[in-house]
């Protein structure tokens, strides 16, 4: 896997499995797929099972801004989490999720471990697990730059790691047409603006009717619903504001 750039984010890494569980729940899109009912049947290699090109796909997430990059990465990881939950009782990679879709509304609130975590978690499930977490990782350290433009290559990884885990495919597949198709709609890249504008958890929830113009209340109560003593990945209000940051944290407005 090439590591993504160059830029690291601030905090230390906590690497303790004693935490509460993120707030996020099953969206519905995957609810219905039933891809939680699948056996685990795939053997797992690490990234030679996603370290693979996919030229269509990178072109297809340079259509759009990084910030919807970054929510194709976060809504694909969650495919993969969510597939998996029955099976393991690692919960970092959901904290992570998390918080890329925290990072929507204000990077300065996540924290990216200085160094990789959790090597001791191996195999199919957890194997899989930490590579997704590594993934979206990497994939906001990408993010933290000024342009963001290298977060679409772990668009595509995170793709071949989530077809590879599942055993029926189409409603993945579907997914990613439906949600490509959304994004490019409503989050398109401007070369004047490569961020874009944040994009909230529920546009990637394709079962569902997205109405742009309520973007702003819907990640304002998803930041409200956010517990950061429950995330490692998380600032406290306390270390935000040690930041010197003077807004109320965890608020839009």
């Amino acid at each position: 896997m090439q590591e993504g750039p160059e830029q690291e984010l601030s905090g230390q890494p906590l690497i303790t499995e004693e935490s509460i569980m993120p707030i996020l729940t099953p969206p519905e899109h995957i609810q219905r797929s039933k891809v939680r009912d699948q056996a685990v049947t795939y053997t797992w290699r690490g990234t030679a099972d996603y370290n693979k090109s996919n030229q269509k796909l990178m072109d297809q997430l340079s259509d759009l801004s990084a910030s919807a990059c970054l929510a194709f990465c976060s809504g694909l990881a969650e495919w993969v989490y969510w597939r998996l939950q029955d099976h393991t009782d690692f919960h970092a990679p959901l904290e992570m999720i998390e918080a890329s879709w925290v990072a929507q509304s204000d990077i300065r609130y996540v924290k990216i471990p200085k160094v990789y975590e959790f090597e001791e978690r191996e195999g199919q499930i957890d194997g899989v697990l930490l590579s997704v977490k590594d993934l979206v990782e990497n994939a906001l350290r990408a993010f933290n730059t000024s342009t963001g433009q290298n977060v679409k290559g772990y668009g595509v990884y995170l793709y071949h790691v989530a077809r590879h885990v599942l055993v029926d495919k189409k409603p993945l597949d579907a997914w990613v047409k439906a949600v490509l198709a959304r994004l490019k709609e409503h989050y398109a890249f401007e070369a004047d603006q490569p961020k874009g504008e944040p994009v909230p958890r529920s546009a990637v929830d394709t079962t569902q009717p997205f109405d742009k113009a309520q973007s702003g209340k819907a990640l304002d109560e998803f930041l409200e619903s956010v517990d950061p003593a429950g995330n490692r990945y998380l600032c406290t209000p306390d270390e935000w504001a040690a930041k010197g940051l003077s807004d109320a944290p965890y608020r839009l407005a």
